[in-house]
């Protein structure tokens, strides 16, 4: 049930994503495995207009002390860093980014500079 749990939150984050970034390149990092080694990002976005952003999909908790978590805000370069917390039942996420060193909360309605609802 876990298991289909991601794979249910991280449909609706591709979904999501192709709502606000619309004309990105999506690239999804699947889990090889439940026993690899946790990865830092679920979630590539490469658009023409801004630094790659690098999501990690949640669903419920944030958990930012998660080693995953720690490692992807320690990656170098202008990357910009988010978790995307979707909620039980919720299409939009709620949004945390890596800024000046601390996981800040952002309006998922400023991420892309659209009002797009995700469906």
């Amino acid at each position: 049930n876990t298991r289909k749990k991601g794979q249910r939150t991280f449909a609706k984050a591709l979904r999501y994503a192709k709502v606000v970034y619309p004309h990105a390149y999506l690239m999804p990092l699947p889990q090889i495995s439940r026993w690899s080694k946790p990865q830092p990002c679920d979630l590539l976005v490469f658009a023409l207009d801004a630094p790659t952003l690098l999501v990690e999909v949640r669903t419920n908790q944030w958990g930012v002390a998660k080693p995953q978590t720690r490692q992807l805000s320690t990656l170098p370069g202008t990357i910009r860093k988010q978790i995307w917390l979707f909620e039980t039942g919720q299409t939009v996420p709620r949004i945390r980014e890596w800024t000046q060193g601390a996981w800040r909360p952002i309006d998922s309605q400023e991420v892309a500079g659209c009002s797009a609802q995700a469906s």
